[in-house]
């Protein structure tokens, strides 16, 4: 995931796909409405895709639109499909006080049913802001403008995440556990006494 100073967002996504129905070729996806796909690939060949706004797999949340991966032939059953997803758009909002907001929350990267998944997420954003996300950090460089910050889930989840913004943060050690508490260093007008 990029994020530029701007906020936009260019991403390339990796998943794999086991086929566990005979027969079908095609497989639903939902990403949110305020991303565009340019690019799918499966085994690395370019692959027929549509996305459009509408309803999704995952009902409930207005910001989903489903892209569905068209392959040319049925897989056999238990094939694993590597796929990539190349997308670009916004789903990071700036507001007054330096808040940011992720509008998308659980929509930013591609993903079917609610299965559960390990993720590797890796972020390249402005080094002025601090990020956390989904998973252990295992690494953050720090390169002039821009930080990258790599995620890992330590075991399948259901749903990956990630905040951006500019934090205070309190860290506690309770026996085997460690605790951080981060809070944005100004509040929104609206919620100032």
């Amino acid at each position: 995931v990029s994020l530029a100073d701007d906020l936009s967002t260019a991403v390339v996504a990796s998943a794999r796909l086991v086929v566990t129905e005979p027969g079908r070729r095609t497989f639903p996806f939902s990403l949110s409405r305020r991303l565009e796909i340019s690019e799918i690939t499966v085994d690395g060949e370019p692959a027929e895709f549509l996305h459009e706004s509408g309803e999704s797999v995952l009902p409930g949340d207005l910001d989903y639109s489903t892209a569905l991966l068209v392959l040319p032939e049925a897989p056999e059953l238990g094939t694993v499909l590597n796929i990539r997803f190349r997308y670009h758009g916004r789903v990071v909002d700036h507001t007054e006080n330096d808040i940011y907001l992720v509008g998308s929350r659980t929509s930013w990267y591609p993903r079917g049913r609610f299965e559960s998944s390990d993720y590797r997420l890796t972020f390249h954003y402005p080094a002025s802001l601090d990020l956390r996300a989904t998973g252990m950090l295992r690494e953050t460089t720090e390169d002039g403008p821009r930080k990258t910050s790599v995620y890992e889930t330590e075991h399948r989840i259901q749903l990956a995440g990630f905040n951006l913004g500019r934090y205070v943060s309190e860290v506690r050690e309770i026996g085997d556990y460690r605790l951080e508490i981060l809070a944005n260093r100004e509040i929104e007008s609206r919620f100032q006494p």
